[in-house]
């Protein structure tokens, strides 16, 4: 095998590798929030029942979680959109190019973009939560948190 064919075979294996992982990642980032998982809630009205009775909310304080998850519920739910244009946007290069092309590396690259956008924006929406929470409440939360970003 030449030494053009090697780069190219190479090139393709890691181009490859950044689609699926961007694929991955984006899958478990929708089926974290699917899931019902305390890091992407959901945000229908009512929904909350369940993450407010594991932390005991008090009268007084839903009210402002109330308003802060109708604040974040409209940024996830745009931030959310763009991680899928961005699927598509790279398989759309992906099907033209049929190559890690330039367009496939912008693609892969914006899809990492919008992800980190979006537990960017996750993170501090909890500690945004926190500010109403009790110390107690805000360190339940937290510890679920990390129980489910590190559940397999």
């Amino acid at each position: 095998m030449s030494s053009r064919s090697k780069t190219i075979l190479l090139l393709l294996t890691v181009g490859m590798v950044a689609i699926i992982g961007c694929a991955v990642g984006t899958t478990i980032v929708l089926r974290m929030r699917e899931a019902g998982s305390p890091v992407f809630h959901s945000h229908q009205p009512g929904d909350h029942s369940e993450l407010h009775s594991k932390l005991r909310l008090t009268q007084e304080q839903h009210g402002p979680m109330e308003a802060i998850e109708s604040r974040f519920a409209a940024l996830e739910k745009a931030l959310i959109a763009d991680i899928r244009n961005s699927n598509t946007d790279l398989a759309s290069a992906l099907k033209r190019d049929r190559a890690f092309s330039k367009d496939v590396q912008a693609a892969v690259e914006e899809i990492h973009r919008a992800q980190a956008a979006l537990q960017k924006a996750t993170i501090e929406h909890l500690v945004e939560m926190g500010t109403v929470l009790t110390p107690e409440q805000f360190q339940q939360l937290i510890d679920q948190t990390g129980t489910d970003l590190t559940r397999e």
